[in-house]
């Protein structure tokens, strides 16, 4: 699958512009030099969210943070024979000293 890349504001305004003037898919695509699927699902889109502004994606949330993947993987570095129990009760050990830290 192919990575998307996001319309720039200029773009996105030019293809509604061109629509409320009442121009066909088709006529836009040519135009702007784009497919005609980008400028329908653009104006879908538009229709849908009432703006031109994109949302940000919702994803899952890290279950840990990158300072604490970081230091984890440090530890790991130094000992590489640490066990799975020694991890967690570091773990637990971080994120208890981290709820002292934010009372």
């Amino acid at each position: 699958m192919g990575s998307r890349k996001e319309l720039s504001k200029d773009l996105r305004n030019k293809v509604m512009e061109l629509y409320k003037d009442t121009k066909g898919y088709k006529k836009i695509s040519k135009a702007l030099n784009m497919p005609v699927s980008t400028v329908q699902s653009h104006i879908k889109k538009q229709k849908i969210q009432k703006s031109l502004i994109s949302k940000p994606r919702s994803c899952r949330s890290r279950k840990i943070e990158a300072t604490t993947a970081r230091r984890l993987f440090l530890d790991t570095k130094k000992n590489s024979q640490v066990t799975s129990g020694e991890i967690q009760a570091a773990l637990v050990w971080l994120f208890q000293g981290a709820q002292y830290n934010n009372t």
